[in-house]
C-alpha cells in the first residue's frame, strides 16, 4: 500500500457521515480495516487476502491490554501519554 492510497482512506473517513456501515473499505489494492474507539480511529491495513475477523479481535484484545496498562482510559491524550508504552507492548506482542 502506498502512501496516496492511506490519504484515499483519510479523506474517505473524513468526508463519510455514515460511518458505521461497514468497518472494511477497499481502495486500490489494500484493505482497510477500522474501528473507532473513543475519539481514536484503529486501523488495519493489509495488501494481501487477510482474516478479518482475526484482525478485529487483535484490535479489540490491543486495546483492552492498553486500557488495563492506562487506568481504563483508551483515547488521544492516553495515547500521547504513553506512546513509548504503546511501542514496547506492541514489540513484545
Amino acid at each position: 500500500c502506498r502512501g496516496n492510497m492511506v490519504d484515499a482512506f483519510r479523506m474517505h473517513i473524513m468526508q463519510t457521515k455514515e460511518l458505521g456501515t461497514c468497518p472494511v473499505r477497499q481502495i486500490g489494492g489494500c484493505s482497510f480495516f477500522y474501528m473507532r474507539i473513543s475519539n481514536v480511529y484503529v486501523v488495519i491495513v493489509v495488501s494481501s487476502n487477510a482474516n478479518v475477523a482475526c484482525a478485529f479481535k487483535f484490535v479489540v484484545e490491543a486495546v483492552s491490554m492498553f486500557k488495563s496498562y492506562f487506568g481504563g482510559a483508551f483515547d488521544e491524550d492516553a495515547i500521547r501519554n504513553n506512546f513509548v508504552l504503546i511501542y514496547e507492548l506492541l514489540d513484545v506482542l
